[in-house]
């Protein structure tokens, strides 16, 4: 009886739920009725016709020797990229996968694994074509084919008119793959410009920027220089020649930046909406105006999710701009998940993890960098300064020689081998390094490595002799016309020698002259460049009693850079400048607080030093010692590269020195005095710091 009254109560049940399933039926057919009968989202209906466009077939060359296979490859995954009702992959992120797959060299690929790259990149359908001919005419064929189900729409075929040239039949291409998806009927009313209109009318042009591009992403800079400039003498208009160009030289510390991204600007009028949000972008990162640039590259983002570089910009301004480690890493695991062979992350996550102080980390990040690209400069020279900053200079010198190794034109690991010779005090390996930038066939970087060499005598207290260091690379850089951002350097490097002498008046007249020589360089901007000296400036005016113009500077920068947009907690110049201020005005407790937010938004040399001399002067010894100590204990470019003015990273050792002295540590006092008197031995005998030194020593080794 028990089973069977069980059985009945389980008949009840089931038809309760039959009733409700029943009643779901109903509500599920509702819902299916209204969804199929609601309109599909732009982003939703893109997705629906994502694609992949793999690399064309050159019929008649297979080799593809003229690129017309990748050009034409390229320009038809542009245009129809254009439409917000497609999603078309770039190639870049095809070639990512097909070298994740292990078939980076096979530019024609099977179905299979052309469906793997599919699946992979989340798209639905994959083209393949066709060159067939291009004489006397342009003849292209392309197929699509379902990723998942394999169906395969009706072959598309289009023959150019005698004398059409790559880009009308690549629109004709277009017009006909346009017209086997489903697209809705707002898709018709898109503007379908020419793609021409949208790149360049010269195919010479084109050809040269594939190849940039190529070099660009390999970290091969010379020859994406090469190639950029080639493109853009081709075609004078192609903005993102010009946009390729201005990261060129931010990545490679060229000046120039504000001129190339002018001229990208001035010609994006015409350029796809991705291109034109690279564009604004990049402006906005170099104008430093953070919060604008995050947003258009979130933009892109949103409307490209496949953008891995767009996450890598985002990630280098939340490391260097925003100075917010938390979210660079963020974007830069981004990036990476999106290629996990993405060098350029590696390399700057490294920079993060060592913000953040996990060495380890820092050091995996590059050891990564490094088993990807083996036979790249730019990992070795990386980790050697990696290497620098802990202050293993031996295996850093070892890395540094490695990058040359493998790239002897590799202009960064001469500035890190002369950096580093020079603080193991080999002043003629020093120079032979830098020397090797001022002979170099760039005037630029020849006039980058005669500041470099005047560096020397400075770093050894040999002021006269640095001062005629300048003036023969102040009359190279006139007659080579050179007078750009590192000929500014140059009068900034006399200012800090009259400082030296004692001389302020001399020595405001120089740094005036590097401010205007700077903003000659760097003309109409407002923020960026406006700041540059102008905390010296200040310092300068200070101390020769002109308090008030010295708080106008500050002032004026303080207007410049918000004008501009910029985040006055992204320049530590500013801060730097008002802390100065308030120390010459004897309110040391209010300069400790800018100098300390100062450092909180860039850890460069020359704010902690003056931060520890404020210490020092205030009592506060202990804070003195370690500030001075970690300032110390770092041999890489925050030190002396970024500085320019190397005089201080060996004052640096006299200041700990008086720090440990009056803190009762006679034996490391000892120790800072000599380290700083065995570079300074030599200097000239007007710099009062070495007198002092020498008789402070001489009293506590008495006392021991």
């Amino acid at each position: 009886m028990r089973w069977r009254t069980s059985w009945r109560r389980t008949r009840r049940r089931l038809y309760r739920i039959g009733v409700s399933v029943g009643t779901v039926a109903v509500v599920a057919l509702a819902l299916f009725l209204f969804n199929k009968l609601r309109p599909l989202s732009k982003e939703a209906i893109a997705q629906e016709n994502s694609m992949a466009i793999m690399y064309f077939e050159n019929m008649e060359d297979p080799e593809d020797k003229d690129q017309t296979a990748k050009i034409i490859t390229h320009l038809l995954t542009t245009d129809l990229s254009e439409s917000e009702y497609m999603r078309v992959i770039t190639q870049q992120r095809i070639h990512d996968i097909l070298r994740q797959l292990g078939k980076k060299e096979q530019k024609i690929v099977d179905r299979t694994t052309a469906s793997e790259v599919a699946k992979r990149a989340g798209v639905n359908w994959v083209v393949t074509g066709q060159v067939i001919q291009t004489e006397p005419n342009i003849v292209l064929m392309s197929s699509i084919s379902h990723a998942v189900t394999g169906e395969i729409l009706e072959p598309q075929q289009v023959r150019g008119e005698v004398g059409d040239d790559i880009y009308a039949v690549v629109d004709k291409l277009s017009q006909e793959v346009r017209k086997d998806f489903s697209l809705p009927s707002e898709a018709k009313l898109e503007l379908d410009r020419a793609v021409a209109d949208v790149t360049t009318h010269s195919l010479d042009a084109y050809r040269n920027y594939l190849e940039g591009v190529d070099h660009f992403f390999s970290f091969r800079f010379d020859g994406a220089k090469d190639s950029f400039g080639k493109a853009i003498e081709y075609d004078s208009t192609f903005a993102m020649a010009h946009l390729r160009l201005a990261q060129l030289r931010f990545a490679y510390g060229y000046p120039g930046i504000d001129e190339a991204v002018a001229k990208a600007v001035r010609y994006s009028e015409g350029v796809t909406e991705k291109d034109r949000l690279y564009i604004e972008s990049f402006e906005a990162f170099n104008s430093r105006k953070d919060s604008l640039a995050v947003s258009i590259l979130e933009r892109i983002t949103e409307r490209f999710p496949d953008e891995k570089e767009a996450f890598y910009w985002l990630g280098i301004i939340y490391m260097w701009w925003l100075k917010q480690p938390e979210k660079a890493a963020w974007a830069f695991d981004k990036a990476i998940e999106l290629d996990p062979a993405y060098k350029g992350p590696y390399n700057d996550i490294s920079s993060v993890y060592l913000q953040l102080g996990d060495f380890d980390k820092a050091l995996w990040a590059i050891d990564k960098y490094i088993s990807l690209a083996p036979d790249e400069p730019n990992p070795y020279d990386s980790k050697a300064a990696l290497l620098a900053a802990k202050g293993e200079l031996d295996k850093a010198i070892e890395f540094y020689q490695k990058a040359l190794e493998v790239d002897p034109g590799f202009t960064f690991s001469y500035v890190g081998l002369g950096d580093m010779y020079l603080y193991k005090k080999d002043y003629a390996k020093s120079e032979a390094y830098y020397r090797k930038l001022s002979s170099s066939a760039d005037k630029d970087l020849r006039s980058w490595g005669r500041s470099y060499l005047a560096r020397i005598p400075l770093y050894k207290g040999k002021l006269n002799e640095t001062f005629d260091v300048l003036g023969h690379g102040i009359a190279a850089d006139e007659m080579e016309q050179a007078e750009g951002e590192y000929s500014a350097y140059k009068h900034l490097l006399r200012a800090i020698i009259y400082h030296e002498k004692n001389d302020l008046d001399r020595a405001l007249e120089e740094i005036e002259k590097a401010i205007e020589v700077m903003r000659e360089a760097y003309p109409g901007q407002t923020g960026q460049s406006y700041v540059y000296f102008q905390d010296y400036y200040v310092e300068l005016l200070a101390e020769n009693g002109d308090i008030a113009k010295a708080e106008k500077v500050a002032g004026d920068m303080k207007e410049a850079l918000e004008e501009s947009g910029l985040s006055l907690s992204s320049r530590y110049e500013y801060w730097h400048a008002v802390g100065l201020i308030q120390r010459a005005k004897g309110d040391l407790e209010a300069s400790i607080t800018s100098l300390e937010r100062a450092i909180e938004v860039g850890m460069d040399f020359l704010p902690r030093y003056t931060l520890a001399k404020s210490y020092s002067e205030s009592g506060r010894l202990n804070e003195a010692v370690m500030e001075l100590e970690a300032a110390l204990s770092r041999y890489d470019e925050e030190r002396i590269h970024r500085l320019w003015n190397p005089n201080m990273a060996v004052k640096a050792y006299y200041q700990l020195g008086l720090a440990y002295e009056k803190l009762g540590r006679q034996a490391e006092a000892i120790n800072q005095y000599e380290e700083f008197l065995d570079i300074w031995k030599d200097a000239d005998p007007e710099l009062e710091e070495v007198e002092d030194a020498r008789r402070k020593l001489n009293n506590l080794k008495r006392q021991i």
